[in-house]
């Protein structure tokens, strides 16, 4: 009996959430922007080649607007001793919708991985610290 191997691939998405502490938007800005394009040709190419994938998916970029991050945020949040780390007090400044700030906010991606199939989203936490 021969066995197969199994090639598996869990991509992070994360947008601004995943670099927040070392990088600013207007500094990877290019790169922030190029994830609208590359998820979607991923997404053609992963439905194209029957590819699985889990995205591991920071919640809040489920939100397609701040009030929806705002309403679905847990009402206990950490402490941060640093508070320059805290992710909530950037949401706070973000913009109001996924058109607004693509950098924060990917209901519209988010819903296209859902849709093609074989792909899982999965949690990355909430708010990515």
């Amino acid at each position: 009996m021969t066995s197969r191997g199994q090639f598996v691939i869990s991509l992070d998405f994360e947008l601004h959430w995943g670099v927040r502490d070392h990088t600013s938007v207007e500094r990877y800005r290019d790169n922030l922007l190029g994830v609208r394009q590359v998820v979607p040709a991923l997404l053609s190419r992963f439905k194209q080649r029957e590819v699985h994938a889990t995205w591991a998916t920071v919640g809040l970029l489920f939100a397609k607007s701040k009030a929806e991050a705002l309403r679905h945020a847990p009402s206990m949040r950490p402490a941060y001793s640093n508070a320059a780390l805290d992710p909530y007090r950037e949401l706070e400044q973000a913009g109001t919708t996924e058109q607004e700030d693509p950098f924060h906010f990917a209901g519209s991606l988010v819903e296209q991985i859902h849709v093609t199939p074989n792909q899982e989203l999965a949690t990355h936490t909430y708010s990515h610290f």
